[in-house]
């Protein structure tokens, strides 16, 4: 019986929990209860603001490389004052 039911978890555990969406599952599941303890911080809006912040940064950060990278090539070019080569 015993091994049976060990069997039976190691199943349950193989199966549920590791799998790529067993962190997205347990957001899913205790979204309501966090909501209800804590509403100011889980309402979706401060989640929500900090997310897209994380995200503007990301972009800022990215902007500013590729500016480096394209003045560091505009600094190679010689342009004639015609247009022409």
């Amino acid at each position: 019986m015993t091994r049976t039911l060990a069997a039976a978890a190691d199943r349950f555990f193989d199966s549920m929990i590791r799998t790529n969406r067993s962190e997205k599952d347990y957001e899913h599941l205790c979204r309501p209860n966090l909501r209800s303890i804590w509403p100011d911080q889980f309402d979706g809006g401060n989640a929500r603001l900090a997310a897209d912040l994380s995200l503007l940064h990301e972009q800022a950060r990215t902007t500013g490389e590729l500016a480096e990278a394209i003045g560091g090539l505009h600094s190679g070019l010689r342009l004639s004052p015609g247009g022409g080569a």
